[in-house]
């Protein structure tokens, strides 16, 4: 196709066109690095995310690990997660992490803060975890004021 035939031709026939898309790819090198969309953050391991289909935790591990990239905080950085689907965390977050007991990740993760003060320290719950068997906890380290951050 030459370019005057490009530039009048058929619009549908250009977006079916895949030679066309390919040279125009070529041709006009938009794939590098300053057209880049989304880049894996280096705190998000290079790991098959195993969860369900249609689950959010994949993208709630790529937004934990953007900020913690973003603030430059990696290596000061805690992480608690309880039992279910929140404890595979440690699996797909290059960060210090912990396991905790079933509606517990709160408590672990207040007492991780008193400890290390100078810590970030977050907690990775599931609603089951946080707001069933955990609702205790999650209620008196809010109520404290604890320096930690919940996710749920």
């Amino acid at each position: 196709m030459n370019e005057k035939k490009l530039l009048t031709g058929d619009p549908q026939a250009l977006l079916t066109d895949e030679s066309h898309f390919e040279a125009m790819l070529e041709e006009e090198n938009i794939c590098n690095a300053q057209n880049l969309v989304y880049e894996k953050p280096e705190t998000l391991l290079d790991t098959p995310f195993h969860y369900c289909p249609g689950c959010g935790h994949g993208v709630t591990h790529r937004l934990i690990a953007e900020a913690i990239d973003e603030l430059g905080i990696q290596s000061e950085t805690i992480g608690v997660a309880p039992v279910g689907c929140a404890v595979f965390a440690y699996n797909y977050l290059n960060i210090d992490m912990t396991e905790a007991a079933h509606g517990r990740a709160s408590a672990v993760a207040t007492g991780i803060k008193r400890v290390l003060p100078e810590k970030y320290v977050f907690s990775y719950q599931g609603d089951g975890d946080l707001a069933a068997i955990g609702t205790g906890e999650t209620i008196h380290t809010c109520n404290r004021g604890e320096n930690i951050m919940i996710i749920l």
